[in-house]
Formats: structure tokens, C-alpha cells, sequence
């Protein structure tokens, strides 16, 4: 069964993009997907700031969450676990939140990555769980 953590960014989230979009983790790039954004962590993070900047109550000290999602070994493939992180993404987001999705295959078990913007894309809101 997966576990799941969030974190906030404060302030790194390039940086953050950056390591999850990594090839060496990806498979060259293949497990990685994007909702309104780029998959690109600088142009990605720009566009998060974009969103957040625009008139709302979205301004705040958290840029983006990070979202760790672990399953056991040999619980999942790589395919499916991105199925599973991209249905997590649709049931927690909708199309309100831009996010990047990668799937980690360097460790004995599947992770996910998900980091997405803390500010919604359409009213400009803060994201509350």
C-alpha cells in the first residue's frame, strides 16, 4: 500500500522541480508529466510564480507542495504507479492546480514526486486540504 507525504517549498522550488524531472530517476525523461505548466523546472517555477502573482488571496510564504508518494517494492510498475500519482493529481486538484509528476525508479521501491503550485490557477487561491 503507498504512504504519501506533503511538504511546502518555501523557497526552492526550482530546485525542487529540478531533481524530480531528473533523467537518471526518470528513465531519460518518459515518467514525467506536467498539467499547466511546462515540464521544464525553470519555466515551470515561472509559471507557478505567474499564477501566484495575479490578483486573489494566493500570496503567501508557500510557493509549492511537494507530494512524496512510496510504494513497497514490486508493489507497482513504473507505468502504473504514474497512473496512480496522475489519479491522485485529478481527485486533490482537478484542473485548478498546476503540478509536475514524476515517477523515481533509482531506489528498490517506486516513488512519486508531485509538486504543485500553492496557488490555484483560476480564482488565484490558496491551496486548503
Amino acid at each position: 500500500m503507498a504512504t504519501t507525504s506533503v511538504h511546502s517549498i518555501y523557497v526552492t522550488q526550482a530546485q525542487a522541480l529540478e531533481y524530480i524531472v531528473n533523467p537518471e530517476k526518470t528513465e531519460d525523461g518518459t515518467l514525467v508529466q506536467n498539467f499547466a505548466c511546462s515540464n521544464d523546472p525553470v519555466i515551470a517555477a515561472e509559471m507557478f510564480d505567474a499564477v501566484r502573482n495575479e490578483k486573489g488571496t494566493g500570496r503567501g510564504i508557500i510557493l509549492a507542495r511537494h507530494i512524496h508518494q512510496n510504494f513497497a517494492p514490486g508493489e507497482t510498475t513504473p507505468e502504473e504507479a504514474m497512473q496512480i500519482g496522475l489519479e491522485l493529481c485529478q481527485k486533490l486538484f482537478g484542473n485548478e492546480y498546476q503540478f509536475v509528476i514524476a515517477t523515481h525508479t533509482d531506489k528498490q521501491h517506486i516513488h512519486n514526486h508531485i509538486i504543485f503550485c500553492a496557488t490555484d490557477n483560476i480564482e488565484h487561491n490558496k491551496y486548503h486540504d
